[in-house]
This record gives C-alpha cells, sequence and structure tokens, in this order.
C-alpha cells in the first residue's frame, strides 16, 4: 500500500478513503478485516465477514472496545499502543472461539489508519484456498499490469504532451502502482508457500550460475542506486539441488535490498564458498547503514522493515526476507542475517552440496 499521505492530502482524500473506500477486494476475503482510525479504538471499515461476525448492519459509531472479546482484550491493546508500522500479533476469543488477530499500520504518519485481519483456523489449515489465490492473481496482477503500462505510456508523452504537475501526478500513480504489485506478488508467493502449495523443480545446478545470473540481472538496478556488484565465485563447480529460478528469486531480493541500504559509491559483495563438509555458503555483504540491534531478532517476520529509516529508503513490502527464508528452508537450506548500525549487514546462506553428475536421489 502507498504510504505518502501527503499526496493524499494534496489531492484532498482522507486518509479513510483512500484505504478504506471502495473496498471491494476486502470484502471478498474470507477473514474479517476491520480498518481502525489513527487512535486505534475508532472503527472505520469492516468487511462483510466482519460485520457477519460482530452482527454489525453497518460501522455507524463503533469502537474496538465495544467489542466483546472474552479474553485478549488488553493483549490486543497493548500490541496496538506499541505499534507504528511494524506489524503485530495478539490472541482473542470471541463467541467461543480463539482468534489471531494480526494488525499492520497503513502508514507513518499520525493520520494512518489500521488494518486489523482475524484468523480463525483449525489445526492443519492450509489458509487460502487455491482458487481464492488464482482468483486474486487474475483480478488484481492482470488490471494492474494495464494501469502501470498506462502510466508508462503517459509518462512517455505517447499521449501527447502532459505539464510538469501533471507528471508529477502520473510519476506517483507509476511509482505506487509498481510497489502495489510487489505487495501483490509477495502475498501470493507467501500465501502458496505457507499452504505448500508453491511447486519447486529441483534438479542439481551449479549456484555459480545462480549468482552469475542474479548478478548480472541486477547490475543495472544498483547502478539507479550508485552503488557497484562485486561477485567472487569458486573456480570449480558449486553443486546443489535446487530450484534455480526460485534461488534466483533469492538472490535478487538479497541483492536489492543491499542495494537500497548501501551509501552511494558502495559495494555490493556476493562470495560463494565451498565448506570443508561439502556444503555451500553464499554471503551478501554491504557497508550501508545496517539494521538496529532491536530489529535483528525479527527481521525475517513478515511485515518486518526494521524502522522507519528502512521504509523510507526502500519502499518495501516488508515480505521480502520472510520469502527468502522460506524459499531457503525449502531448499534444506538456512539463512542468517548479522548487521551493525551504520557499518553494514551481511546475510549469508547455507545448502547441501551434491556430487556433479548427481540426480538428487
Amino acid at each position: 500500500m502507498p504510504t505518502d499521505f501527503s499526496t493524499v492530502a494534496a489531492l484532498g482524500i482522507s486518509a479513510q478513503n483512500y484505504f478504506f473506500g471502495p473496498s471491494l477486494l476486502l470484502d471478498t476475503l474470507p477473514d474479517p478485516v476491520i480498518g481502525l482510525a489513527a487512535n486505534r479504538n475508532t472503527i472505520i471499515y469492516m468487511n462483510a465477514a466482519a460485520r457477519a461476525l460482530f452482527d454489525a448492519g453497518d460501522v455507524g459509531t463503533r469502537t474496538l472496545t465495544s467489542i466483546p472479546f472474552e479474553t485478549g482484550k488488553d493483549a490486543l491493546k497493548a500490541a496496538l499502543a506499541r505499534q507504528h508500522t511494524h506489524r503485530s500479533e495478539a490472541h482473542v476469543s470471541f463467541a467461543g472461539q480463539l482468534y489471531c488477530i494480526e494488525s499492520q499500520r497503513c502508514g507513518p504518519c499520525d493520520e494512518a489508519p489500521y488494518l486489523l485481519i482475524l484468523r480463525n483456523r483449525p489445526a492443519g489449515s492450509s489458509g487460502l484456498s487455491d482458487d481464492f489465490v488464482a482468483t486474486v492473481s487474475h483480478e488484481l496482477r492482470t488490471p494492474l499490469t494495464s494501469v502501470k503500462g498506462a502510466l508508462g505510456l503517459a509518462l512517455s508523452g505517447a499521449s501527447g504532451p502532459i505539464t510538469d504537475q501533471t507528471r508529477k501526478l502520473l510519476d506517483i500513480a507509476h511509482r505506487n502502482v509498481g510497489r502495489l504489485m510487489l505487495l501483490v506478488n509477495d502475498i501470493l508467493d507467501l500465501e502458496k508457500m505457507s499452504s505448500g502449495n508453491m511447486s519447486f523443480d529441483m534438479v542439481p545446478t551449479d549456484l555459480r550460475t545462480v549468482i552469475d545470473a542474479a548478478c548480472e540481472a541486477n547490475t543495472d538496478f544498483a547502478k539507479g542506486y550508485g552503488v557497484n556488484v562485486s561477485c567472487d565465485v569458486p573456480d570449480h563447480p558449486a553443486m546443489a539441488l535446487l530450484d534455480a529460478d526460485r534461488m534466483h528469486q533469492v538472490m535478487t531480493n538479497l541483492i536489492s535490498n543491499a542495494c537500497k541500504f548501501s551509501h552511494k559509491g558502495g559495494t555490493i559483495s556476493i562470495v560463494l564458498t565451498t565448506l570443508g563438509n561439502g556444503s555451500h555458503k553464499i554471503q551478501v555483504s554491504d557497508k550501508g547503514i545496517g539494521i538496529p540491534a532491536d530489529a535483528l531478532e525479527t527481521i525475517f517476520e513478515r511485515f518486518n522493515q526494521a524502522g522507519s529509516i528502512h521504509r523510507n529508503r526502500s519502499g518495501s513490502t516488508g515480505l521480502g526476507l520472510a520469502i527468502v527464508k522460506t524459499i531457503v528452508e525449502a531448499h534444506d537450506g538456512s539463512i542468517s542475517l548479522s548487521s551493525t548500525q551504520d557499518r553494514g549487514t551481511t546475510v549469508t546462506i547455507t545448502l547441501s552440496g551434491v556430487a556433479p553428475g548427481s540426480e538428487g536421489k
């Protein structure tokens, strides 16, 4: 979701209407969704599932404290009180059912609303159904691609000359559509991985080719941030059983993160080494702004963006590292991150090796 509320205000759109105005998509979600005003108590939106759960014909002047949760009220209040833009969780019960409430503030400014999703899933439930994921994929990805393409054509002048002020507005829209597409893709990937529906084509692959391809593919992206990418791989094959496309996704995510948080003129270092036990270690390092120590513990959680500085610099969804971790673990690998604020960050991935020519059986 875009978080440029100064732009929204300039267009005369309130934060409430901006996020929860025409919310047909939220109404299709099977989980109850509640929108809260910036004061963290006034309810400004309920989707169809929430209205049915709480027997609310309309939102009216309802408040969060008016909902008769049987347990967990204090935990939910505390979670919202300490929240800025990080995602948080609290457990409550209502009508004899236990719910996990995931909450996320929709932006860094004081007027930003909050989004609460209530999840009630039996043990072993896989989350969103395959049909729903497919529907969202079609209903969101396709029109978003069209919108981004149209905005790109308008910005290029293909539809005629535009004023500087119009160009600024189109540029904001184009940039935020791109961020929304990234969010949609990340959510769909994470849901498919969580439900076990993400397919992996695991074949013996030389990690050197994956890393070289990722470095080459991200060279122009790095130049846009004024940084260089250095790729150091061994002379001998580094074979591992993996899905090359998914591992390319991992490397692209890590390289792009490192670029965003590096200082201009800096260098991103990608080093592949083979360890004595035959496993392979990949390290992606930068000498950038680093990550605060208090954010390291939760850095791989969903919607974690490690503070306002990182959000402002990255414009990310906060899902990238969670997806990276899921992919690496699906390869029976491990991932860790070390960082010192103002000195840089290193992400280390370890994957088991296979013998050249092995079929991975």
